[in-house]
């Protein structure tokens, strides 16, 4: 018996998410710059994890399209390091999460002065449409704490050189990546 080919002609995504996470796109040039869309980046390397679960979570909705319509502030799980935070999250959530992942939809356009974005009275609903993004971006943060991981215990290494305090050093960030989930 012949093994026969599984063949899908259907678009799907080559560009990485890699990309898509630690560059801006060309519409969002105007609006933020490089070194805080960089900074940005590092706070969803530290907090990414928990807000696609919260993103997962919340997207129960009547709606099969959306989930439930929440604020920015109630995406964000509490905890005392989200709370500490909490402002730059939002922007994450508004230009990473809205604007370049689009992740969320809302039902107006938002208040947009010279000077800040309010999302006040806005509600941002979860399109299960492009949930399949939510598996690479946990990959992407994967990825950034084992190689954050790997590249202090090689510092550790050829300083120390002592396998102990390269040890004690993956514990130390395995500990510290636990600990911002509190």
């Amino acid at each position: 018996m012949k093994t026969k080919n599984v063949i899908d002609n259907s678009e799907y995504s080559k560009n990485g998410f890699y990309q898509l996470i630690w560059f801006r796109g060309d519409d969002l040039k105007s609006e933020i710059n490089r070194y805080y869309w960089f900074y940005l980046t590092l706070i969803e390397m530290l907090v990414g994890y928990e807000l696609v679960e919260n993103v997962i979570l919340t997207s129960n909705g009547n709606n099969n399209d959306t989930g439930k319509g929440l604020h920015l502030n109630r995406i964000i799980p509490s905890g005392i390091i989200n709370n500490f935070l909490r402002k730059r999250i939002l922007d994450v959530l508004y230009f990473k999460y809205y604007c370049r992942y689009k992740m969320f939809c809302i039902s107006s356009v938002v208040d947009n002065d010279l000077d800040e974005i309010n999302c006040t009275r806005k509600v941002f609903f979860a399109k299960k449409g492009n949930f399949y993004q939510l598996i690479a971006f946990r990959r992407c943060y994967d990825l950034f704490w084992l190689v954050l991981n790997i590249f202090v215990d090689t510092i550790v290494y050829f300083y120390t050189n002592d396998i102990s305090m390269v040890l004690i050093s993956a514990i130390s960030i395995e500990g510290i990546r636990r600990l911002l989930k509190i």
